[in-house]
């Protein structure tokens, strides 16, 4: 009656018990387990910490982060340039990553600005410190 309640065969079941005795802990229930996520942990971990390095830029007229100059097919190939081969990914993983993850667009660049104009302007509207905002004001005057 048992085994037709659990719909069980007779020899899973003396398996079953078998490994008890044997090894004194009931065995692991391998159906069902995932396998493929532990195998590229490693990957996603490493294109998240390199998505992460990317410095958003914060837009005057909205709310949302955005990254200037770039495309996700531009970090794919940086992020596999710098990599060695077994951290490599391909784009449609990369790209996975990126969407899921996080929630950064991409700027079109401004034509009257310099990089080196816009990343001070952009730390001074975040710093507190008004030591550090007169001195950025003087290297963007200099510049």
């Amino acid at each position: 009656m048992f085994l037709d309640v659990f719909q069980i065969g007779r020899s899973r079941l003396q398996n079953l018990c078998k490994t008890f005795l044997v090894e004194g802990v009931s065995p692991e229930e391998k159906i069902g387990d995932d396998t493929r996520s532990g195998k590229y942990a490693d990957r996603k971990q490493s294109v998240k910490s390199f998505i992460e390095k990317l410095k958003p830029i914060q837009r005057h007229y909205s709310r949302s982060r955005t990254i200037g100059n770039l495309s996700i097919t531009a970090m794919w190939e940086q992020y596999n340039g710098d990599h060695e081969e077994e951290l490599r990914v391909t784009y449609e993983y990369f790209r996975s990553i990126y969407v899921t993850d996080y929630n950064i667009s991409f700027a079109t660049p401004a034509t009257d600005c310099c990089s080196t104009c816009l990343q001070p302007k952009e730390i001074m509207k975040n710093c507190t410190d008004r030591e550090r905002v007169g001195d950025l004001k003087t290297e963007l005057k200099v510049h």
